[in-house]
């Protein structure tokens, strides 16, 4: 009985552990997909204007514009019910878009196997393996993996639930990259694939933005109204609605934030040797950074560092940080920038070591 009870929970474990897929950014990075903005930002319209149709359904639905303020609040609740209805959905492991691009064939891929990508060599986290690598997309002009779309939709709807009480705008950041680290420093990340991706943080981060775009957190004190550069509105008719002013678009989200052979990942030490190896081969295809494989395009961390300025440090590897300050500053990238891509603890942070063949330090736990 016991190891039926077991086996019941490694298998609901790999149900939660699939939304943790890892992307090869550099095999075959020559190979461009077709850019798949239109599709996606088309299919994502589409599902927020069917929930808001059956956010405005039923009889007895409460009017968005009640003059009774939980009435307000019960319909709001009811729409972001709708809108992670056909945004998230639990049921489905991966998401509703991540799943709706891999399977899509309008949605061109670049499709690498676990033997061909920088994973395989990797011995130690046989779930790498057992679910593959995510294909590679074209969104924006940016290369990303599938599960990049699950990162923004679902974990970053996760962290804007647990922000919901927080106080002001900073506070939510805070917590909310807490929540983004706590992630790819265990069931998303090192505990189950040994990546720490910090193109997946940046992916969270964008989601946490778009849910709060939606109608969320308003800036009143009234929290059952949405503001007026929401992406949706209360009409006159209590109905929700869309704000034509602020249609969304992925294009106000993507960067090369979320490309891993930009904004570069972390390993586990016992397989930081094998893929840093894999990596250097792809380097040979592609002009990349003369010292290391990754960032595959240096002048992208310029780009990325002054977009994400105010959270840069958290959402962004050092090695980027450190080969855009280089190249903003207009010096050349030299041997400050090498990093190694084992990662080091220090309390609630994991950074890289600083020198390529440094043994990983921990920090003692208090």
């Amino acid at each position: 009985m016991l190891n039926i009870k077991i086996h019941i929970l490694i298998l609901m474990g790999l149900t939660s552990f699939a939304e943790a897929y890892e992307v090869d950014n550099f095999t075959r990075r020559d190979e461009v997909p077709k850019d798949s903005i239109e599709i996606l930002d088309k299919e994502i319209n589409s599902r927020i204007d069917k929930a808001l149709k059956k956010a405005n359904a039923g009889f007895f639905r409460d009017n968005c514009n009640s003059e009774d303020k939980v009435k307000r609040s019960e319909s709001r609740l009811k729409l972001f019910t709708e809108l992670k209805e056909f945004l998230v959905n639990d049921s489905i492991a991966n998401g509703e878009l991540e799943e709706f691009a891999k399977d899509n064939a309008q949605v061109a891929k670049r499709k690498i196997s676990f033997d061909e990508s920088i994973y395989s060599s990797v011995k130690k986290f046989p779930i790498l393996k057992r679910f593959g690598v995510a294909p590679v997309i074209n969104v924006n002009r940016v290369q990303i993996g599938t599960d990049k779309l699950g990162h923004f939709f679902n974990q970053g709807y996760s962290i804007y639930l647990n922000n919901a009480k927080r106080p002001s705008y900073d506070d939510r950041a805070s917590i909310g990259f807490l929540d983004s680290l706590e992630s790819e420093t265990s069931l998303y990340g090192l505990q189950t694939t040994g990546v720490k991706s910090y193109a997946d943080m940046s992916a969270n981060y964008d989601g946490q933005r778009f849910w709060e775009k939606l109608c969320g957190f308003p800036k009143t004190k009234d929290s059952t109204r949405c503001e007026p550069d929401a992406y949706l509105q209360c009409n006159t008719d209590g109905k929700w609605g869309l704000n034509l002013k602020q249609k969304f678009t992925l294009k106000d989200y993507v960067t090369s934030a979320w490309d891993e052979a930009i904004n570069c990942s972390s390993f586990d030490p016992d397989n930081a040797e094998g893929i840093f190896n894999k990596m250097n081969k792809t380097a040979f295809t592609y002009k990349g950074n003369p010292l290391q494989p990754c960032p595959a395009e240096p002048q992208k961390c310029v780009e990325i560092l002054e977009k994400y300025k105010s959270v840069g440090k958290k959402t962004i590897n050092p090695i980027c940080r450190n080969v855009g300050k280089s190249l903003k500053e207009n010096k050349p990238i030299d041997a400050t920038t090498r990093f190694n891509y084992s990662y080091v603890m220090y309390g609630d942070y994991s950074k890289p070591a600083e020198m390529k063949n440094q043994k990983p330090k921990t920090k003692n736990k208090q």
